[in-house]
């Protein structure tokens, strides 16, 4: 694999700076309604021990009446309690560290959509660059925002998969995607769609193979469009 040239390198150092510099903390405390409710459920976990309004597995995905998804939570309880981090240092840390994984997620996500450096790389700028998005990421313990920045992850793999090029060895990228499919639903329901887009991922492949083997391609095409219009 050919590396990067030193502009762009240089370019993505850049974008990483941007990144943290939009998520310095202007504020004494964390941000967000939903932040300090969530900062409860961790706090009563630490000093419980154990997630004592879980009853049933279906808890851990906010499937349970009364309880929403446990994965960030869970994970904020253990990371504090190992690190002897406070919660709301381990919020700050939290909101900045996915913040640069997923602009640089998003950077690899756009890859697969083409070659060109600067389309890539102002992609991701723009994915930063997004208000809410922003907004859930500035010192804040957000379900929708862990979510998302590790969705551009799961996105990237399933078109990896379906890469020719990539996809001749999938053993690898079918663990990476079934383990982001437990993963997932647990910090937000959200992850409840992705039966949706699967289907509809396998829809476009087996669509696309037809036409392509079709012997009347021009004709083939039609009816895939008047069967994706109807």
């Amino acid at each position: 694999m050919k590396s990067p040239s030193p502009v762009k390198q240089s370019g993505l150092i850049l974008l990483g700076l941007f990144t943290l510099l939009l998520r310095y903390p202007i504020t004494p405390s964390p941000t967000g309604t939903d932040n300090f409710y969530y900062i409860s459920m961790a706090k009563a976990i630490i000093s419980h021990g154990q997630v004592f309004w879980a009853e049933e597995v279906l808890s851990l995905y906010g499937l349970f009446p009364g309880t929403d998804p446990l994965g960030a939570t869970l994970l904020a309880s253990a990371v504090t309690t190992v690190t002897g981090l406070s919660i709301y240092d381990y919020i700050l840390i939290h909101s900045i560290f996915l913040s640069l994984i997923s602009t640089f997620g998003f950077f690899m996500l756009s890859g697969e959509l083409t070659d060109n450096y600067r389309s890539r790389w102002f992609a991701a700028l723009c994915f930063s660059l997004a208000p809410r998005f922003l907004t859930f990421s500035l010192w804040r313990f957000s379900l929708r925002f862990t979510f998302i920045a590790l969705l551009p992850f799961f996105i990237w793999l399933l078109l990896r998969l379906s890469n020719s090029k990539h996809g001749r060895h999938p053993s690898r990228l079918i663990a990476l995607i079934s383990l982001f499919i437990v993963i997932l639903p647990s910090l937000h329901r959200m992850a409840l769609l992705f039966p949706g887009m699967l289907l509809a991922l396998l829809v476009a492949h087996l669509l696309f193979y037809w036409q392509e083997n079709a012997t009347n391609r021009e004709r083939a095409g039609r009816q895939t469009l008047g069967f994706l219009i109807f």
